[in-house]
């Protein structure tokens, strides 16, 4: 028998063909050899995968392998089931945020309550406050007041020192002019008086400090008008010593001889007894039984309404001093 050899033959092939009747080919000895590799036993370890075709050496790898066995859990669901479970989850969720959400309402609309309650209950402790605080200004003796109140207001010195050394308005110069000409000692009073308080806010304004402070340089709060009440160091105080207001009058004089408009006309000058009438019209303009209110106003009211107020008393006080009759002008100041 002739026989045909090659690479992929064997001794046991050609054995196994030569007792069968199946003539071998080529084709066959290939068949057999998949065959019986195909039929080898895999043994597989399951706590590391160790894999080995011998039953022998499985055995002795399984005595000496140390590791844990491996868990596994096939999970099968088909996808009905994985849609019932999500539409499941999502209701629950559903219903969670709205439990949630009514929960969260119901704390916010007790907050609100409480918030509505508070505000009413601070609306009343807030006039009952101002109410007290305006009865305790109201009461409060001059001193004690400003001194609380109005302490920021430039002092009498400070005031007159800017009288010296600035300028005064050139319409308050040709009224005193003409005031000093006629011998209308009262009106150069009530004068005196305007320019005191421009002074006193111009420097308010220039320090920026509008809130604490009160439009008046000083205050009498007597009938005799021996003493007053002005803004010394450290604060207001009671003052006897008329000189501060007759240096001012003297200054402002002054400057009524040296503005050009009026130099050349005859040198104005007040003898000392007529400044006294001056000076006690000063004080009499800044009673304060009668400059009360205004103040209180101004501290209770809007910062800005010294400014005004004091803008449209001056206005008046112009008008007033135009009409140049003793009678009038003391009728109406």
């Amino acid at each position: 028998m002739l026989v045909l050899e090659d690479e992929d033959t064997s001794p046991t092939n050609l054995i196994k063909n030569e007792n069968s009747d199946i003539i071998p080919t080529f084709s066959t000895i290939k068949n057999n050899k998949l065959k019986s590799v195909k039929s080898k036993k895999e043994y597989k370890c399951n706590r590391c995968n160790y894999t080995t075709y011998r039953s022998d050496n499985f055995k002795r790898h399984k005595v000496s392998c140390k590791k844990a066995p491996i868990m596994t859990v096939n999970v099968v669901e088909t996808s009905n089931d994985t849609n019932k479970l999500l539409q499941a989850r999502i209701e629950h969720l559903e219903t969670q945020r709205r439990t949630e959400q009514e929960h969260y309402r119901s704390i916010l609309a007790e907050k609100e309550r409480y918030i509505e309650s508070l505000k009413d209950h601070n609306n009343h402790i807030s006039q009952t406050h101002f109410n007290i605080i305006q009865n305790n200004i109201i009461t409060m003796n001059p001193i004690k007041f400003l001194n609380t109140y109005c302490t920021n207001n430039p002092s009498l010195k400070d005031v007159i020192a800017s009288i010296n050394e600035g300028n005064v308005d050139t319409k308050c110069l040709h009224m005193l002019d003409q005031a000093i000409e006629t011998e209308n000692f009262n009106m150069i009073g009530d004068i005196m008086h305007k320019i005191l308080q421009d002074k006193n806010i111009q420097l308010m304004k220039q320090t920026g400090k509008l809130l604490g402070t009160c439009p008046n340089v000083l205050f009498v709060n007597d009938g005799s008008g021996r003493r007053y009440i002005t803004k010394g160091e450290p604060g207001w105080d009671y003052m006897s010593d008329d000189s501060p207001l007759d240096q001012a009058t003297l200054q402002v004089i002054k400057k009524v001889n040296n503005t050009p408009s009026i130099k050349g006309i005859k040198e104005r000058h007040v003898t000392k007894k007529d400044r006294e009438v001056i000076t006690k019209q000063i004080k009499k303009r800044n009673d304060w039984n009668s400059q009360k209110d205004t103040i209180i106003g101004n501290i209770m009211g809007e910062p800005l309404s010294i400014k005004y107020t004091v803008e449209q008393e001056n206005q008046k006080n112009i008008e007033v001093l135009m009409i140049q009759d003793s009678d009038i002008i003391e009728k109406e100041l």
